[in-house]
C-alpha cells in the first residue's frame, strides 16, 4: 500500500508541478514558492493555497484514499512526504542513512530540487526522477551535472 501510494503521489506531483510551471499558471500561483531561489526547508510550505491543495495535498492523499488504506498507513504516507519534501528543500545532499531518499539511485531529491529552484527549469518530480527522465524534463539538470563533473576533473 505504501509503495503504491508513493507511486501515485509521484505521478500526480510530477504532472501538477509541471503544470504549475506553465507560463499561464506560474506567475499567478507557483511563483510564490520560487521566491526562494535556493532550497531551504521553510520553502516546502511557502506556496499559494491553490498550489498547496492541487499539487501538495492531493498528491499526498490520493494514493491512500484510492487504495482505501488504513489510517495508520495514511499517517505514515503523510509523514514520509513531509520528510522527503523537507529533505529535498534542505539545500544539502545528506548521505544514507541520514537521508533514506538518497539510498535509491533515481531519487536524487535534494540535488535535483536545488537545481530546480536555482535554475527554475525541469526536475518536476517528487520522490523519483522517473517522469523527468521519461519526459526529458531533466535534460538541463543532466547537462549541468556533466559540466560540474568535467569541471571537477580539471
Amino acid at each position: 500500500m505504501i509503495r503504491m501510494s508513493v507511486q501515485v503521489d509521484d505521478f500526480w506531483f510530477y504532472w501538477s508541478h509541471r503544470l504549475l510551471h506553465h507560463r499561464w499558471v506560474y506567475k499567478y500561483i507557483h511563483k510564490k514558492h520560487h521566491e526562494f531561489r535556493h532550497s531551504i526547508p521553510i520553502a516546502v510550505e511557502h506556496a499559494h493555497p491553490i498550489e498547496d491543495f492541487v499539487s501538495n495535498t492531493v498528491s499526498t492523499l490520493l494514493g491512500p484514499l484510492l487504495l482505501e488504506c488504513h489510517t495508520l498507513v495514511l499517517l505514515l504516507v503523510i509523514c514520509m512526504k513531509l520528510w522527503q519534501s523537507i529533505d529535498a528543500h534542505s539545500g544539502y545532499d545528506f548521505p544514507f542513512p541520514l537521508s533514506p531518499w538518497s539510498a535509491i539511485k533515481y531519487m536524487d531529491c535534494a540535488p535535483a530540487h536545488d537545481f530546480h529552484h536555482s535554475h527554475n527549469v525541469g526536475n518536476y518530480g517528487g520522490y523519483f526522477m522517473f517522469w523527468d527522465k521519461l519526459c526529458g524534463t531533466d535534460e538541463a539538470y543532466v547537462a549541468f551535472q556533466m559540466k560540474e563533473k568535467d569541471g571537477k576533473k580539471n
